[in-house]
């Protein structure tokens, strides 16, 4: 609630306009996930309302110029000029409701778009393991989840709130672990769901992937452009380098033999400094990827490495005030001011 004040007061203050005009040479990419249809009884960070959705779009169209990411690393890399405060709409996943949803507003409104696909998704794989976990919880029965055997405390889930505290606590815990850690975790959590009192998850639907046939049909348009975001999913730093070679070169592959294209984007799952390295880079430059998109906080400046692009993420938690305030450069200004005194 304070913080939220705080938003509203920065962004009333005319402070937006000013660091917009003080950072217009400078590129705003916006990371999405997944839009949904409309309010859900929880809140998830990466499940925007359709309709804030389109108050954001508009707000975009009304201060920025909004290109397809493909044309702003061209002209990035060759050095030549962009419109002032030119923008960029990202989606990572390659969640369904990018195209029955997210789309439909793409159109209406004339917003290009780049939606990042981890390819072994649609390819009929598991959805990302927080999504199976968050699955799970959602439809597992009522009782004591026991999760000792992998040093986590048991959880007790009951209402909504509960299931929510033991999604969040074993997401973080798990973020940090090897992938097959991670992965003995969740399927202990998806066995109790299927014990006897378990049910099918509302809005499991939420979580569906795109089809490639959906995929054909938006790149169709011409609004929408697509790239790769690994095959599973999985954070690169985290793997042996053959591994994290897999991941990237064969989800590009991928999306360049499915849409007959001769070079893709790429973006980092998790995408934090420490989810990447060197070797990725390398890697992306090997098998000739445009660029590469992170989810460290900023914007993309003239002359920046083009594998470490800056984003700003766009959550559920994120209201106009502050989506404006983010959009602008004032929030990673300051945060980089305050790290640097």
């Amino acid at each position: 609630m304070i913080r939220d004040i705080a938003w509203s007061a920065a962004a009333r203050t005319g402070l937006p306009r000013w660091f917009r005009r003080r950072h217009r040479e400078k590129v705003l990419v916006v990371m999405y996930h997944s839009v949904v249809d409309g309010p859900r009884p929880y809140t998830l960070w990466t499940q925007l309302p359709v309709g804030a959705f389109r108050q954001q779009l508009r707000h975009l169209q009304e201060h920025f110029r909004i290109l397809p990411l493909s044309e702003v690393v061209e002209r990035l890399r060759g050095g030549q000029s962009l419109p002032a405060n030119s923008a960029v709409v990202t989606f990572d996943d390659g969640f369904r409701n990018n195209c029955t949803q997210a789309f439909p507003v793409l159109q209406e409104l004339g917003v290009p778009a780049a939606v990042m696909l981890t390819t072994g998704f649609l390819d009929g794989g598991e959805p990302n393991w927080t999504d199976r976990l968050f699955l799970a919880l959602r439809g597992a029965p009522a009782g004591e989840l026991d999760l000792s055997r992998f040093g986590l405390p048991p959880f007790v889930l009951g209402e909504s709130t509960s299931r929510m505290q033991a999604y969040d606590e074993i997401r973080m815990r798990c973020k940090g672990l090897p992938a097959a850690r991670k992965s003995e975790i969740v399927s202990a959590v998806d066995d109790y769901a299927a014990s006897p009192g378990g049910s099918e998850p509302e809005f499991a639907a939420d979580f569906a992937p795109l089809s490639w046939e959906q995929v054909s049909a938006m790149a169709s348009s011409g609004l929408v452009e697509f790239g790769a975001h690994t095959v599973h999913h999985e954070i690169l730093s985290q793997l042996p380098r053959d591994a994290a070679r897999a991941e990237i070169a064969q989800s590009c592959a991928t999306v360049r033999e499915r849409l007959e294209l001769d070079r893709v984007a790429f973006a980092y799952p998790n995408g934090r400094r420490q989810d990447f390295d060197d070797h990725c880079k390398a890697v992306l430059h090997e098998v000739g990827a445009t660029c590469a998109l992170s989810t460290i906080e900023g914007l993309c400046a003239p002359g920046d490495d083009l594998f470490e692009m800056r984003r700003i993420g766009v959550g559920s938690d994120m209201t106009m005030d502050r989506f404006a305030v983010m959009c602008s450069g004032l929030a990673s200004s300051l945060k980089a001011t305050l790290g640097r005194s």
